[in-house]
């Protein structure tokens, strides 16, 4: 791929993409990530509702997003969505790239970060607010912790606080991916996947309860399968448990200083709601709020409970209401 080129955005059928401001890379580490900015109606905009930052989840794009984009550019603010190295049209990290692989979630972190520098410090409107679902929520609490003068607040949909329950304990988890990587095997995958590029029927899908959306999702997918990614590797497994246990320390918890809305799934059967709740009766400046009815992908659910979404989100953050 040529130095120069430019990224591209998917459409939908329906012809529905709201159009960015601009569609570029952000280079660092050696890698791309590919992100897209756009500008709220001049109508809509203040300054005081500034730039909103998506930070999508594991195995999402920003194409996921465009409805999300929408909302919030409706609300008056700017916003930029981009991908996590390893995901989406951003630079993939091993041969076998449909593999979600990361060595530490510190890269992620520096992904945070140079999106916030290269940017949104340097092409957008200040404040700075965070909007980020389930793994794209733990890397935005790691980095908004070493920066909380950058980001006015944060909104959070179900984070990546604790894994829901599995047959292995996380302890299991931990010792067996910790001991993959060790011996220098990270980068196998956790589980046999026959094929990556085939798409859950609806009716096995644990993200969300609306088909329309599912649908629109995993369209992208069936035009450009490239696009996703397969299981995770041992090493993203432990990097992620890690990070887990990091967060939940007493030394993180004290030092924790950036308001934060974390709204969880009533249903959820990928992370822990319980262990959400918890996490903020312990953590100053964390708020939670729980949508019944919705399953983990609270933002690619039905009407009503993406409105209870949105009506926390405009309550919380100062102006868009």
């Amino acid at each position: 791929m040529d130095k120069k080129d430019t990224p591209r955005l998917l459409g939908l059928e329906d012809g529905s993409v709201p159009e960015p401001n601009k569609i570029a890379w952000v280079e660092h580490d050696n890698i791309r990530l590919r992100y897209a900015h756009w500008l709220a109606d001049k109508d809509k905009k203040t300054d005081k509702l500034g730039t909103v930052l998506i930070c999508t989840g594991r195995n999402e794009f920003i194409e996921k997003y465009y409805e999300t984009v929408n909302d919030l550019l409706k609300i008056g603010h700017d916003v930029v969505v981009f991908d996590w190295r390893g995901q989406g049209y951003s630079s993939r990290l091993l041969k076998k790239s449909h593999l979600g692989h990361i060595t530490d979630f510190n890269d992620y972190v520096r992904d945070f970060h140079a999106m916030f520098d290269q940017v949104l410090l340097a092409d957008c409107k200040a404040p700075y607010y965070v909007l980020a679902h389930s793994m794209g929520g733990l890397i935005s609490i790691l980095a908004a912790s070493e920066v909380p003068q950058r980001i006015e607040r944060m909104v959070l949909s179900a984070p990546l606080i604790k894994i829901k329950d599995q047959p292995l304990s996380i302890n299991t988890m931990r010792n067996i991916s910790g001991f993959m990587k060790l011996i220098g095997l990270g980068s196998l995958p956790t589980y046999r996947q026959k094929d990556w590029k085939e798409i859950t029927p609806f009716e096995e899908n644990v993200l969300t309860s609306s088909k329309e959306r599912y649908e629109r999702n995993t369209d992208f997918l069936r035009q450009d399968p490239n696009l996703g990614v397969g299981c995770p590797s041992f090493a993203w497994l432990n990097s992620a448990i890690r990070a887990m246990k990091y967060i939940h320390s007493n030394k993180f918890i004290d030092s924790y200083a950036v308001p934060t809305l974390i709204m969880s799934a009533s249903k959820d059967q990928v992370v822990s709601s319980d262990a959400i709740d918890l996490y903020c009766n312990e953590t100053p400046y964390c708020h939670h709020l729980s949508v019944q009815g919705a399953e983990h992908e609270i933002l690619q659910e039905h009407d009503y409970l993406r409105e209870q979404f949105f009506a926390a989100y405009k309550a919380f953050i100062p102006g868009s209401g």
